[in-house]
C-alpha cells in the first residue's frame, strides 16, 4: 500500500539532544519523505512551558481579560492549536525517557489537551475534534523495546492521538539502541522503503 504525500506537514521534535538525537534525524528524514515540498516544524524543547496553574487561570479567562502574561501563555497555546490545525499530517518523535515519553512532548500534547478544542464529552463519550489527519509517530530508546510491556510512551502517544481524533499512520521504531547498533540504521531503512504516491 502506497502512502501520500503532502503539502500541508507538521514535525513535532523534542529531543534534549537537538540534532544530534536519533528522533530527530529519523523524524526530519521522514517528514522530508513524506513532504518534499517543505513542512513546519516545532520543537517542543525549546520554548514550551509546562502547564500549571498559570497556564490553567489564562486559559480559563477571557481574552479581554487576560493580563500580559495570561495573553502570552494562552497565544503560545492557540499558536501550537493552530499548527496542527493547518496539518493533514503529523510526523512525531517521540524519545523514551525513564519508559515514558520525553517530558517535551507530553508538554506538546498537555498544551492541546482542551475541552472543546481537541476534544469533547458527549454522551457517548469523548469525542476527538480533530479528526481528518493522520500522524506518524518516531519511537527512539535505549533499552525499551517498542510496543513491550515496559513501553509506556508508544502507547500513550497513540492513545492521545486517536483522543484528539488523529489516526495513527504508523510507527517506525529505533528502540533498544543499547542491545543493537544497527537499530537506528533498520529504521532509517523502513523510511527510505516506504512506498510514496503523489
Amino acid at each position: 500500500m502506497t502512502v501520500q504525500t503532502t503539502e500541508n506537514l507538521l514535525l513535532v521534535t523534542g529531543s534534549i539532544r537537538g540534532e544530534d538525537s536519533a528522533s530527530t534525524r529519523l523524524a526530519t528524514r521522514l517528514a522530508e519523505r513524506l513532504a518534499p515540498g517543505g513542512y513546519a516544524h516545532r520543537d517542543a524543547a525549546s520554548g514550551l512551558e509546562m502547564v500549571d496553574g498559570e497556564w490553567l487561570g489564562a486559559m480559563a479567562t477571557a481574552p479581554e481579560a487576560r493580563d500580559a502574561r495570561q495573553a502570552a501563555r494562552a497565544e503560545l497555546a492557540e499558536t501550537l492549536m493552530d499548527e496542527v490545525k493547518a496539518a493533514d499530517t503529523l510526523v512525531i518523535a517521540v524519545p523514551i525517557y525513564n519508559f515514558s515519553p520525553a517530558a517535551q512532548i507530553k508538554t506538546w500534547f498537555d498544551q492541546l489537551a482542551r475541552a472543546g478544542v481537541a476534544f469533547k464529552y458527549s454522551e457517548a463519550g469523548p469525542e476527538g475534534l480533530l479528526t481528518g489527519r493522520k500522524a506518524w509517530i518516531v519511537m527512539t530508546s535505549n533499552g525499551t523495546e517498542e510496543g513491550s510491556a515496559i513501553d509506556f510512551a508508544t502507547p500513550w502517544v497513540k492513545h492521545m492521538l486517536g483522543f484528539f481524533g488523529i489516526e495513527v499512520a504508523g510507527v517506525i521504531a529505533a528502540d533498544r539502541q543499547a542491545f543493537d547498533e544497527s537499530s537506528v540504521d533498520k529504521a532509517l531503512e523502513q523510511v527510505e522503503a516506504l512506498p510514496l504516491a503523489a
